[in-house]
């Protein structure tokens, strides 16, 4: 049984992955390009045009599936944080490879390849995601030295 600083450490680890989770999310709500291509629109919407393959000569459409991966892993990992259990777990590991792996590979495109320079759609996702990865990485530190 937990006693009260452990269960209060629980509540904590989980409201922290919720909220790297709706940071995720947010993050398809904005621009992740500062300038160029796709700096004036959403990431959900820059998504919409890369996987039409409109802009196929400057964008390749299987960036557009990664854009989509980003707010679906944070929807996931927000779900994941409310259920108790292995469900619960597995439900926000999944969404942390999802979130997490999209976000760091469309980072990786826009600022390595595209010259887009980082919107506060990629600022967002970013930090998200590093909140994510340090909550799990707390909370495996915790298991291992208890």
């Amino acid at each position: 049984m937990l006693n009260k600083s452990d269960e209060l450490l629980d509540q904590l680890f989980m409201v922290a992955t919720a909220f790297g989770g709706l940071l995720l999310g947010a993050s398809a709500l904005f621009p992740w390009s500062h300038h160029g291509v796709g700096s004036a629109i959403s990431v959900v919407n820059f998504g919409n045009l890369a996987l039409s393959g409109e802009i196929a000569s400057s964008v390749p459409m299987w960036v557009g599936v990664f854009m989509y991966c980003i707010p679906l892993g944070g929807g996931v990992i927000i779900v994941g944080s409310g259920i108790k259990g292995l469900a619960g777990k597995i439900l926000q590991i999944l969404g942390t490879i999802l979130g997490v792996s999209s976000a760091s590979i469309l980072t990786f495109v826009l600022l390595f390849h595209l010259h887009g320079g980082p919107g506060f759609g990629m600022i967002l996702g970013d930090i998200g995601a590093f909140v994510v990865l340090a909550i799990i990485a707390g909370r495996v530190i915790r298991k291992t030295l208890s």
